[in-house]
C-alpha cells in the first residue's frame, strides 16, 4: 500500500514538474521568436535605407539611417546572445518606391508602425533583457520617425534633406562615420560645382543653402571647424 501511494505521489510530482516546465519552454521559444522578428525588422530597415542611398541624391542622410539600423540589429543580436540564442540571417526582400517623397513617407510609416509594435512587446516582455532591448529600439524608431518627418518637410521645400539627427545617432555614428560624412560633403559639393550651369547654381539661394549645409556636415573636428567657417559661401 505504501509503495502504491509512493507511486501516486511520485507521479503527481512528475506531472506538477511538467506543468511548470512546459509553459517556460513555450515562453523561451516565444522570446526567441519575438527577438528574431525584431532582428529581421532591423535588417529589413537597413536594406530599405540602403536602397534609398542608391536611388536618390540625398545619400548622406540615408547612409546615416543605414548605420543606425545596423547598430540596432547588432543590439538585438547581442541581447539574443545574452539569453542563449543566435540571431539567424535570412533572405529578406525589400521593395522601395522610385519616387523619393513616396519612399520617405513609406519609411516614416515603417518607423511609426515599429513604435506601436515595441509598445506592445515592452508590456509583454518575459525578462529584463528583452524589455530593455525593446525600449531602446522604440526610442530609436521614435527618433527616426521625427527625423523623417523633418526630412519630408525639407524635401518638399527644395529637394535637399538637412541632416538633423538626435543625440543617439550622433553618438553612435560620430567616430565611425566622421570621415565618410566629410568626404561625402566634398563629393556632393563637387557634383554641384561640375554641373554645366554651375555659375547660375552658385548664385542661387538653393545652392547657398546646400553649400552651408554641406559645410556643417564637414565639421568633424574642432580644427576643421575653423577652416570650414572661413570657406563658407556668404
Amino acid at each position: 500500500m505504501k509503495s502504491f501511494k509512493k507511486i501516486i505521489i511520485t507521479g503527481a510530482v512528475v506531472l506538477t514538474a511538467l506543468s511548470v516546465m512546459v509553459p517556460k519552454t513555450f515562453a523561451a521559444n516565444d522570446v526567441k521568436a519575438s527577438l528574431q522578428e525584431e532582428y529581421d525588422g532591423e535588417i529589413y530597415a537597413k536594406k530599405m535605407y540602403e536602397q534609398l542611398v542608391e536611388k536618390f541624391d540625398n545619400d548622406s542622410y540615408y547612409s546615416r539611417l543605414v548605420k543606425a539600423e545596423s547598430n540596432h540589429a547588432n543590439l538585438v543580436a547581442r541581447a539574443m546572445a545574452k539569453l542563449g540564442y543566435e540571431a539567424e540571417e535570412k533572405e529578406i526582400d525589400v521593395v522601395t518606391s522610385d519616387d523619393e517623397l513616396t519612399a520617405l513617407k513609406e519609411a516614416l510609416k515603417f518607423e511609426n508602425d515599429d513604435v506601436a509594435a515595441y509598445e506592445s512587446k515592452i508590456k509583454n516582455a518575459e525578462n529584463d533583457i528583452e524589455k530593455a532591448t525593446y525600449e531602446r529600439l522604440r526610442e530609436g524608431s521614435k527618433r527616426h520617425a521625427a527625423s523623417l518627418e523633418r526630412a519630408i518637410e525639407d524635401f518638399e521645400e527644395d529637394g535637399i534633406i538637412n541632416h538633423r539627427f538626435s543625440g543617439e545617432n550622433r553618438r553612435m555614428n560620430r567616430n565611425e562615420n566622421c570621415n565618410e560624412n566629410c568626404s561625402g560633403g566634398v563629393e556632393r559639393q563637387n557634383r554641384w560645382l561640375n554641373n554645366e550651369n554651375s555659375e547660375d547654381l552658385q548664385n542661387s539661394r538653393q545652392f547657398r543653402r546646400f553649400n552651408d549645409r554641406g559645410n556643417r556636415g564637414l565639421n568633424c573636428t574642432g580644427e576643421f571647424n575653423r577652416e570650414t567657417r572661413q570657406n563658407r559661401v556668404k
